[in-house]
């Protein structure tokens, strides 16, 4: 009798087990991850310009005069995201994404006397980005049964057009970062996973629209649900 009901309570306590491991945080080796969502990528400065006059003088080497002084930045913009990614393995992950997003080009004119206080001028700029990202689950670190915390780092492609399309800049970005993956429900091989995901990049820009052809940096925050496929 005893021997009976350890088998009876073996075999019922199987569905509770199999629901238990319903959320499995990890990536699915070969197969697909499609996530889809929004970023946010922080302003940042591209150049500051002083005009500078000679001043008339007989003696010495005349120091400028400066005209005006004008401060460009690029404003911080949010538009919409998409990724693909491919397993490697449990914990590896290849990902291409893409972003769109519209901002403004602002140039800020101080020091001129005909201007008074000053003036302030702006321009739409459409920008694109592709690149190409390893992502990491962090081994043996979970937060709970369905959250993991991975590390990203990748390089891509920046294009900016400047407002009418009449002119575009090229760049390139390097960025590094990190994030949590939510699962709502673990993938298997005849279930999908699905779930959410948070990131932070710190992004290094070159090329693309500046006045100075310096690198810049800002950070770049992305929402996004996923699906595996």
């Amino acid at each position: 009798m005893m021997r009976g009901f350890l088998i009876a309570a073996l075999v019922l306590s199987c569905p509770a087990a199999a629901l238990g491991q319903d959320a499995d945080p990890s990536v699915r080796p070969q197969r697909l991850t499609v996530s889809a969502g929004g970023a946010f990528a922080g302003g940042y400065p591209v150049g500051d310009i002083t005009a500078n006059l000679r001043r008339n003088t007989t003696t010495g080497t005349p120091s400028p005069f400066p005209l005006l002084r004008a401060e460009s930045s690029i404003a911080g913009a949010g538009g919409p995201e998409l990724r693909i990614g491919v397993g490697l393995s449990r914990s590896l992950e290849i990902e291409a994404s893409g972003t769109y997003a519209t901002t403004q080009l602002g140039v800020t004119i101080t020091q001129d006397d005909e201007l008074g206080g000053g003036a302030f001028a702006s321009e739409r700029i459409e920008q694109y980005t592709v690149d190409v990202s390893g992502v990491y689950l962090i081994p043996r670190v979970t937060i709970g049964s369905r959250v993991r915390p991975y590390a990203i780092a990748g390089g891509g492609y920046l294009r900016q057009l400047h407002e009418g399309r009449l002119r575009g800049e090229t760049g390139g970005t390097m960025h590094v970062g990190g994030g949590l993956r939510y699962w709502l429900r673990g993938g298997g091989p005849t279930q999908r996973a699905y779930g959410a995901r948070a990131e932070v990049r710190y992004v290094r820009r070159t090329g693309g629209i500046d006045f100075e052809e310096r690198a810049r940096s800002f950070p770049r925050v992305s929402v996004l649900a996923f699906i595996g496929l």
